[in-house]
Parts: structure tokens; C-alpha cells; sequence
């Protein structure tokens, strides 16, 4: 994750830095909305709840080898969602608003036309 040197620049003021910061905060919340359950979940226990991995196969009745790789899936998925939101929100990226709609098994990048 981005620190504060990340997200400034000469030409923001603190108030630009913090409404930048917390568009980031809705993108990280709207890319945990829009993936499966069971990845959602395992990414606010580990992220959120700082649960270890331990903690959470108890918590979802699964061994910590397929907690780990459930959570290894899941920080894909998140990172590809969030790297095309963040390229969205900077102008980068426009949706292809043609698009069929995508199983939720498909990558959202491939949902999305560069210009």
C-alpha cells in the first residue's frame, strides 16, 4: 500500500491529499464489494481484523494450508480489481460499457477497453 509520500505532491494542499486519500478508501470498499463472498471475507479477516491464518481456517472450517491459498487468491483478485479502479478513477482506463456481462470467475480487466 501507497504511504503519504505516495499520494503527495508539491501542488496538493492537505485537504486535496485527504479527499485523495479517502477516494481510495471508497475503491478499496467498492473492489471488496464486487468479489466473491469467501475472498471478500477472508481479506477483511486477515486485513481487517489482523486475524493470522490460523485464526481464520478456524473461523471458515478450513485447513490453514487452504485458508493460505484462498487468501492467495483472493489478494489476485483484489490487486487486478484495484489496479483497474485506480486506473479508472485517474482517467487511465474507460469502461467498455458494450460489454457482456462477466462471470464472477472472470478477471475484470478483461471488461475494460485501454485508450
Amino acid at each position: 500500500m501507497e504511504d503519504l509520500g505516495d499520494l503527495r505532491s508539491d501542488a496538493e494542499s492537505p485537504h486535496e491529499i485527504a479527499v485523495r486519500m479517502q477516494s481510495r478508501v471508497e475503491i478499496v470498499r467498492s473492489v471488496v464489494e464486487t468479489m466473491r463472498e469467501a475472498e471478500a471475507e477472508v481479506l477483511v479477516m486477515k486485513y481487517a481484523l489482523e486475524m493470522d491464518v490460523r485464526e481464520i481456517a478456524e473461523t471458515i472450517g478450513r485447513t490453514p494450508k487452504a485458508a493460505e491459498s484462498l487468501l492467495s487468491r483472493a489478494r489476485e483478485s483484489f490487486r487486478a480489481a484495484y489496479t483497474i479502479a485506480i486506473r479508472e478513477y485517474e482517467g487511465e482506463l474507460q469502461p467498455d460499457l458494450g460489454a457482456q456481462p462477466r462471470s464472477r470467475r472472470v478477471r475484470p480487466e478483461y471488461n475494460y477497453v485501454h485508450y
